[in-house]
C-alpha cells in the first residue's frame, strides 16, 4: 500500500515512532533525576559541544556529585532499590537515543533529521561525569557512536563510524514492532528482569534454572516459572525472527542494540571494554537446550534449538563489531601506555596536559632534554601539548597505543602539523 504522506510528513512520523513508544513515559523519571537544562548550549548550530570541561554552578555541582553516587557500577556497589527504578529510566532514556543511531545506520532516518533533538537530549542526560561513565560501564556502543554523529563531545576515544545501509527501511519499521512487542508481553519482561538479576521470588536464577532441569521447584512458584519459560521463547522466537530478515551487513547494527540482553543470555558480561565469557555465569542457551521439559524429539524443541543457533549468529555480529570499537570505552585506569615526545630540544618550554576539563592536569611542564626527548607513563585519554613557539595541539592516546605511543612535534619554524607514529 502506497502512503499518502508526504516526505516531511513520513519523517515526522518516523521521529514520532522513536521518540513516543513505551519507552517514553518509563524515560521521564531519568530527565527529572539526571538532566539539565540545555539552555545556553548551541543545539542548532555546527558547533562542537563539549560536555567534559562545563562551568557548572554550585548546585549543578553537587548534583554530578549525587548522580556519579547513584549510578555506579552494580559490581562496585550494590544498586539500593530506591535507585533502581532511577537507573532503570535511564536506560530507556539511552534507548532512545540507541534507536536513533540504528535508525540512522539502517538509513530509516538522516543525520539531520535528528541531530537537533539528539544533541538536546545527550546534553540533558550526559552532562555528569556519573551519566557518562554509566554509557561507558553498560556499554552504550550506540550512543557514543551518535553523539560523535551530532558533534557532541562525550570524553570517549575514536569511534568506528558505520555507514548507512540501503534499503533497509522496512527492516527497522519490523525491528521497532518486535521492540515494543517486549514491553507489552509481561512474560517477557519477567524474563528480561531474571536476566538482569532482579528478584521476584528471591534466587530466582538458581530457582529457575533447577526448575529447566526438572529438579525440585516449589509449586507455589509455578506460574511464575512457566510465565519465565514462557518469555524466554517469546524472546528467542522474535530474535531469530528478526535475524532470519537481516543481511549480513545488518547484523552487527541490529546486535549491538540487544547486546546487553543477549550477552545475559549466552552467559557474557562486559568488563576491560569487551564482553567475555564468566563461568560464574549461566549460559541460558544450555540451560535450555538442556531441559528434561521438552522432547528433544519434539518440534517445539528443534524450533528452539534453531532459534538459538540464529541468535548465536546475531550475537557474534555485535560482539564483533564491539571489540572492534573497544578504544571507545577504554578508561582512564586502563591501559598505562609510555608516551614518547620528540622534538627540537632548542624549542623552549613545553607544556604537556591532560585534557579534562578545567583546569588542566599537568603531566610535564619544562624544557626536553639535551636530545629533545621526554618520556612520561600516561593512560588512556586526550592531551594537550603547548609551546609558545607553535601553539597548542592535541593527540589521543587510546588502546591502540598500548604499550608505547611515540610523536614527533614539528619543529617551531614549521608551524606545521602534529604527526604522530605508533612503535
Amino acid at each position: 500500500m502506497t502512503s499518502m504522506l508526504n516526505p516531511s510528513q513520513e519523517i515526522a512520523e518516523r521521529l514520532r515512532g522513536i521518540q513516543v513508544g513505551p519507552w517514553s513515559d518509563r524515560a521521564l523519571l531519568a530527565e527529572q533525576e539526571f538532566g539539565i537544562d540545555p539552555f545556553g548550549f548551541e543545539i542548532s548550530g555546527g558547533s562542537l559541544i563539549n560536555l567534559t570541561g562545563l562551568d557548572l554552578n554550585p548546585r549543578d555541582s553537587e548534583r554530578q556529585a549525587a548522580i556519579a553516587e547513584i549510578l555506579k557500577p552494580h559490581w562496585e556497589q550494590r544498586v539500593q532499590a530506591v535507585n533502581a527504578q532511577r537507573r532503570d529510566s535511564l536506560d530507556e532514556a539511552l534507548g532512545v537515543l540507541n534507536l536513533y543511531e540504528l535508525a540512522i545506520e539502517t538509513g530509516y532516518l538522516r543525520i539531520s533529521d535528528v541531530r537537533d533533538d539528539a544533541r538536546s537530549r545527550l546534553v540533558r542526560l550526559l552532562w555528569s561525569e556519573g551519566a557518562r561513565r554509566y554509557v561507558r560501564d553498560y556499554n552504550f556502543l550506540g550512543v557514543a557512536i551518535l553523539a560523535n554523529r551530532v558533534d557532541v563531545d562525550l570524553g570517549f576515544g575514536p569511534v568506528n563510524l558505520p555507514g548507512a545501509i540501503t534499503g533497509a527501511e522496512q527492516r527497522f519499521a519490523t525491528f521497532l514492532s518486535v521492540l515494543r512487542s517486549w514491553y507489552e508481553v509481561e512474560s517477557v519482561n519477567q524474563w528480561l528482569g531474571m536476566l538482569d538479576d532482579y528478584q521476584v521470588i528471591g534466587g530466582d536464577q538458581e530457582v529457575f534454572a533447577k526448575f529447566l532441569a526438572g529438579q525440585d521447584a516449589s509449586t507455589r512458584y509455578g506460574d511464575f516459572l512457566l510465565s519465565l519459560l514462557s518469555g524466554a521463547v517469546e524472546f528467542m522466537r522474535s530474535l531469530s525472527s528478526l535475524t532470519s530478515i537481516l543481511s549480513v551487513d545488518e547484523r552487527p547494527s541490529y546486535g549491538t542494540f540487544f547486546a546487553y540482553w543477549l550477552a545475559r543470555f549466552f552467559g557474557n558480561s562486559f568488563g576491560r571494554n569487551r564482553f567475555q565469557h564468566q563461568e560464574n555465569l549461566r549460559d541460558w542457551s544450555e540451560c535450555i537446550l538442556a531441559t528434561s521439559l521438552l522432547d528433544k524429539a519434539s518440534d517445539e524443541f528443534l524450533a528452539i534449538k534453531e532459534w538459538i543457533d540464529d541468535i548465536q549468529e546475531l550475537w557474534k555480529a555485535a560482539a564483533d563489531f564491539i571489540d572492534l570499537n573497544r578504544s571507545v570505552f577504554a578508561s582512564e585506569q586502563e591501559y598505562l601506555v609510555s608516551l614518547k615526545i620528540h622534538a627540537d630540544p632548542n624549542m623552549g618550554v613545553v607544556v604537556f596536559r591532560q585534557d579534562r576539563g578545567k583546569p588542566l592536569s599537568v603531566v610535564f611542564d619544562g624544557h626536553l632534554n639535551e636530545v629533545g626527548e621526554i618520556t612520561v607513563r600516561v593512560r588512556v585519554g586526550k592531551y594537550a601539548i603547548h609551546n609558545a613557539a607553535w601553539g597548542t595541539t592535541y593527540i589521543q592516546v587510546d588502546e591502540a597505543s598500548y604499550p608505547e605511543l611515540s610523536v614527533q612535534l614539528p619543529r617551531p619554524k614549521s608551524g606545521g602539523e602534529l604527526r604522530q607514529g605508533m612503535h
